[in-house]
């Protein structure tokens, strides 16, 4: 009996997501625990006897920090490794909440605040650096997209949840929120220590002992110097420029459109904002899979809906409208923001992954500290005149608009660069 072998071509599996879970979880706890004493930090000074200049004064030291701290960390993150960076920035930023609960003198307080400033600027970049590389989304455009909006999703749900549990501690002693904050924080340690993996970065580093130089090289040739990077880059800049009236003065916002709203009110539109980020993030993550996800089109949909959207809020006269409106912008804004970061990871190259967006990070903050000046200058008062926070939001989605024309111009210089390769 003869026998016939045949050669059949078996296709491979597709290779299975990465798991992204353990990370979106460690980040959920990070910015949890921040958001424990968000909403009664003032509240908790002000009953220690600092007045609002002196609050003001903690906000400007902790903005000082952060500038001068957020680039070294970065480079920390990628020359001793980003699980070390991200274990130093729950250590200090559970030690600031601590000293924040039972310091009882101006230079403790400022010394608290220095600690949860460093904290941020080791957690900034080194995050999303330690996840993408340590499990391989940069490989896979989809799953990276998937990430950011889940990163999103989880990131709101954690915002309304602790903020949430935050105001209930804080009817008990306006203090104690600090306490669950740094509980938190080493809730978060626990985790990375025994869930999540050994760093891949800070390993092959110390193999190829790689030169403080090369890592300060790559931080900007990988990162505004790139022709593909430096729009996306002057896009995130120019969100963090328009964005700061929505991130800071909604409450006056909603209390100019209605001056009988009551703070249960302002409790609901905050559940409802973050309630709506939470909803966009997880329907682009479901959708993250499809092609036009990543196309020109969506990117200009994102941000055409946004600037319309922006513009809107403004022309309201009613609570109720401008809290629909509202929501919508703060999920549209949500989504732009996770469209920006994954488009800026797939265009990294370089280990230097930490020092890139940790650059970037610094750059963004500058003009940050730029808007909410100008802001401040507005609202009190220019030639005897004070500009109505209504009117401060027409003002900056005005600007927005300009953020449709760099996206065209990014989608331009993409295509001039297609064709030259």
């Amino acid at each position: 009996m003869s026998t016939v072998s045949e050669h059949i071509d078996i296709p491979l599996a597709p290779a299975p997501p990465p798991r992204m879970g353990r990370f979106l979880a460690l980040d959920m706890l990070f910015e949890g625990g921040r958001m424990f004493v968000g909403a009664t930090s003032v509240l908790y000074l002000l009953s220690r006897g600092f007045q609002l200049q002196d609050i003001a004064t903690l906000k400007s030291v902790q903005a000082a920090v952060i500038l001068v701290g957020e680039f070294p960390t970065g480079l920390v993150a990628d020359v001793v490794g980003r699980r070390l960076s991200l274990a130093l920035a729950l250590l200090l930023g559970g030690a600031g909440f601590l000293l924040f609960f039972t310091c009882d003198t101006w230079a403790w307080f400022c010394v608290a605040e220095c600690l949860t400033a460093l904290s941020l600027c080791f957690w900034s970049g080194c995050y999303e650096a330690y996840a993408i590389d340590s499990s391989g989304l940069a490989s896979s455009p989809q799953h990276l997209d998937r990430f950011f909006y889940l990163n999103q999703t989880c990131n709101s749900v954690a915002v309304m949840a602790f903020g949430f549990a935050g105001g209930l501690i804080a009817a008990r002693g306006v203090g104690l929120p600090y306490l669950g904050a740094a509980l938190t924080f080493g809730a978060a340690m626990a985790w990375l220590v025994f869930a999540l993996p050994r760093d891949v970065q800070g390993s092959r580093v110390a193999a190829e002992h790689t030169p403080l130089r090369v890592h300060l090289r790559n931080a900007f040739a990988d990162g505004i110097l790139r022709p593909t990077v430096l729009p996306l880059f002057l896009a995130s800049l120019l969100v963090q420029l328009v964005i700061q009236p929505i991130l800071h003065y909604w409450q006056p916002l909603f209390q100019e459109l209605d001056p009988s709203v009551e703070t249960t009110a302002l409790g609901t539109t905050f559940i409802a904002y973050a309630g709506a980020s939470a909803l966009f993030g997880s329907v682009y993550a479901a959708i993250a899979k499809r092609a036009w996800v990543r196309s020109a089109s969506f990117m200009l949909t994102l941000f055409m809906s946004f600037s319309v959207l922006y513009m809107l809020v403004g022309q309201m006269r009613a609570w109720l409208p401008a809290l629909v409106v509202f929501c919508l912008l703060q999920g549209s804004l949500a989504s732009v923001r996770s469209f920006l970061s994954a488009r800026i990871n797939e265009r990294i190259t370089s280990s230097s992954r930490a020092s890139v967006l940790s650059s970037l990070s610094l750059f963004s903050r500058v003009g940050m500290m730029g808007a909410l000046a100008i802001i401040h200058w507005q609202l009190s008062g220019r030639d005897g005149e004070r500009l109505s926070v209504v009117n401060l939001y027409n003002l900056f989605s005005t600007v927005s608009i300009g953020l449709c024309v760099l996206m065209v111009i990014f989608l331009l210089v993409v295509k001039n660069d297609k064709k030259h390769t």
